[in-house]
């Protein structure tokens, strides 16, 4: 649950809201859904870049699905890779295997912090990050960010766990999440400010899939939500019970993936 009327942007004399990153309070709302959030976010973008810029981008999402972008993404069923280790937003190297054999992980791939829809969602988890952690659950974000990026995400959404930097989308490539913006999208998010090279440290324009997955330790994926859409998210609430049902399964029988 998030708060309406802690909403504020990040205020940048030449840039549009896309860019100027979307900040959410920390302070829950009865009234307010994290759909309702979500729809108000969405809104939110629209008019402020632009009805052109808006259109442009809601037509590449739509060309995606109807290629099937991200169709062999790891999904349910299959299993994370071992010797995962990636930096956090400190520098420290972190082993997602140690992570695991502590107990299974929530792992978040957002796009990055110039994404108003990735900053709603980190937000929204770590408003839930002390219920994970009392079912036995972490969570761990990525994105292709630079570390000093990575840290400014985490300080910009005063979040608690692990923020991990995925550079190059080594890993995000490995799991079938990495697609490349083309030139005409290229020019539109140069149009409303935002610079890639800057955020990820490289000039690939790869973007990853926004992607959430639940991961039991032994590395089996027990719930996934892949979509190339950006502007759809799981909500955070319905990831938490999936991980108390699990907690739940586990204490019935410890072998359960």
């Amino acid at each position: 649950l998030l708060s309406p009327s802690c909403v504020e942007r990040a205020q940048h004399p030449q840039s549009s809201s896309l860019h100027c990153v979307v900040l959410v309070c920390q302070i829950p709302h009865p009234m307010t859904t994290f759909a309702e959030e979500l729809r108000r976010v969405h809104e939110e973008v629209r008019i402020s870049i632009g009805d052109e810029a808006f259109g442009a981008l809601k037509r590449w999402v739509s060309e995606m699905v109807r290629d099937r972008v991200g169709a062999d993404a790891m999904r349910e069923g299959d299993m994370f890779p071992f010797d995962v280790v990636l930096p956090d937003a400190s520098g420290a190297m972190c082993s997602l295997d140690q992570l695991l054999a502590e107990g299974p992980i929530v792992l978040v791939f957002y796009r990055g912090s110039w994404c108003p829809f990735c900053n709603l969602h980190l937000v929204g988890f770590e408003m839930l990050d002390a219920e994970f952690r009392r079912a036995g659950a972490q969570l761990v974000a990525v994105s292709p960010q630079t570390i000093d990026t990575s840290l400014e995400t985490v300080q910009l959404g005063n979040l608690g766990y692990s923020v991990l930097s995925d550079l190059g989308n080594v890993l995000s490539r490995q799991l079938g999440l990495v697609f490349k913006a083309p030139e005409n999208i290229k020019d539109v998010y140069r149009s409303i400010g935002i610079d890639f090279e800057a955020h990820n440290g490289d000039c690939s324009w790869e973007i990853p899939i926004s992607a959430t997955y639940v991961i039991h330790s032994s590395h089996r994926v027990v719930f996934s939500h892949v979509d190339v859409d950006y502007t759809n998210r799981v909500d955070p609430s319905e990831v938490l019970e999936v991980v108390k049902q699990q907690q739940e399964l586990q204490k019935l029988d410890p072998g359960t993936p």
